[in-house]
């Protein structure tokens, strides 16, 4: 139990008294907040601007954008979740990688879906996997 409980409970004080005094103080300041929205404002416009320019192929395109992806990946984990940044970040480290274990099963499942009806749907005509459907609408 909190020491502040239990000498509340017996002198009869508020219990929650001294803990609503202290200060809680934030990692992130409103200048690093504001860097890293203007550091990921600008690499997604720069994306943008990179999907709609017609002279890169379509692998410069993926490289380039993918490259970027991974900048701003970066740019949100320090300047938004404060990784590294904590004098004990083993804690955020562990739920940081809960998160990428979770977030890998949805993409690598949503893919292995996609694939599966892909292989299983295009060998047919539209026509086809119309009647198919309506086929196995009831199932």
């Amino acid at each position: 139990m909190d020491i502040y409980f239990q000498h509340g409970i017996f002198d009869g004080s508020r219990v929650m008294e001294k803990e609503s005094k202290q200060v809680i103080k934030h990692p992130g300041t409103d200048a690093s907040l504001s860097v890293g929205f203007l550091l990921c404002f600008i690499l997604t416009i720069t994306a943008y601007c990179i999907v709609q320019t017609e002279g890169l192929g379509v692998t410069a395109k993926i490289i380039i954008i993918a490259c970027l992806a991974f900048v701003q990946f970066l740019a949100q984990m320090f300047f938004f979740l404060h990784l590294g940044r904590e004098k004990k970040p083993r804690w955020k480290l562990w739920m940081f990688l809960s998160m990428v274990v979770v977030v890998g099963i949805l993409v690598i499942g949503s893919l292995w879906i996609m694939h599966n009806l892909d292989y299983n749907m295009m060998h047919m005509t539209p026509e086809e996997q119309g009647a198919y459907m309506k086929k196995n609408e009831g199932i």
